[in-house]
């Protein structure tokens, strides 16, 4: 998960009334005010927020679903890729319309469910709009499942970060004012996206961080 789709996260969490996500949100909102109003209103508030754009944020759940998928049909033993394919279908169809229902205003899954039932859980919170429904599709996401890892699934979700900051630098006088060149721009929403940067305590910027991470 890149820091942007746990920005997302924060924010959506303490919209919801969650105490904790409240604190870390108050953070992420002084920092975007304080980027909003050094651009002059050049880039809108959520992407000072380090919200990715309406069309990344959509790739971002959809990726982050079909890696839970995969994991989900990790946990299927069957005879043939298609074969797991059919039945992960069944089990997703019974966890959308027995469990899910009961589950869906969870942040997670409750104690003692299974490692099944988990990634079913993650797969459908992460784009309740968007669950496959047909076995082809569904056989499209997982059928190589083991040729899917999780650097697999970090380096497309890096891609479509990437694919933001190029549309974000081309639309931004500001950036480009801010940066040397795309590629330094890159190389810094790169560092943001793996949590490598750590934002001081005082809401400084995101032009003027503490150093790296190790």
């Amino acid at each position: 998960m890149t820091i942007y789709q746990k920005n997302h996260e924060t924010l959506a969490r303490a919209a919801s009334g969650d105490p904790e996500a409240a604190i870390a949100a108050h953070g992420i909102l002084l920092r975007g005010l304080r980027d909003y109003f050094e651009c002059g209103g050049e880039r809108d508030l959520a992407a000072c927020c380090g919200l990715p754009s309406p069309t990344a944020r959509r790739k971002l759940e959809l990726l982050n679903r079909d890696r839970w998928l995969c994991e989900a049909a990790r946990q299927i033993d069957a005879d043939t890729p298609w074969g797991r394919s059919v039945q992960l279908g069944l089990e997703l169809r019974k966890f959308s319309t027995r469990i899910w229902p009961a589950w869906q205003r969870k942040a997670e899954p409750p104690p003692g469910a299974s490692m099944l039932h988990t990634c079913l859980f993650r797969a459908v919170l992460a784009a309740p709009e968007k669950v496959p429904t047909a076995t082809r599709h569904l056989h499209r996401i997982v059928g190589e499942v083991d040729l899917h890892s999780q650097t697999s699934f970090e380096l497309k979700a890096i891609a479509i970060v990437e694919r933001d900051a190029c549309i974000a630098w081309e639309e931004s006088i500001w950036l480009r004012e801010s940066f040397t060149d795309l590629e330094s721009y890159l190389a810094f929403r790169r560092a943001e996206a793996k949590g490598r940067i750590i934002y001081s305590s005082d809401m400084e910027s995101a032009c003027n961080v503490t150093k790296p991470r190790s």
